[in-house]
């Protein structure tokens, strides 16, 4: 899935020392045009890396999508791709 990163939000980690991000995207696939995805990264979690360097308005490619309820959530597993930047940055909030 190819989707426009919107907001990061950053919260502290209730399981360690870290801190834990929220990135909420909006799908620019055709399939799912318009809607709203999130997913949730930990600095302590093994993927962390992949989603390194991550900031609202930036348009990644890569993305998977798993339904581990009854909701679409984007899968942290996934292996993301910067392929461009939107036409205006939302916010400047960066995951270092």
């Amino acid at each position: 899935m190819r989707a426009t990163v919107l907001k990061i939000v950053e919260n502290k980690s209730k399981y360690g020392s870290g801190k834990f991000y929220y990135i909420f995207m909006k799908s620019l696939d055709k399939e799912n045009f318009g809607k709203s995805f999130r997913t949730c990264i930990g600095d302590d979690y093994r993927n962390f890396h992949r989603w390194q360097g991550i900031k609202p308005g930036m348009v990644l490619e890569g993305l998977n999508l798993i339904r581990p309820g009854n909701q679409w959530i984007v899968d942290a597993d996934s292996y993301v791709e910067i392929v461009g930047y939107a036409e205006h940055e939302p916010d400047t909030y960066m995951i270092k």
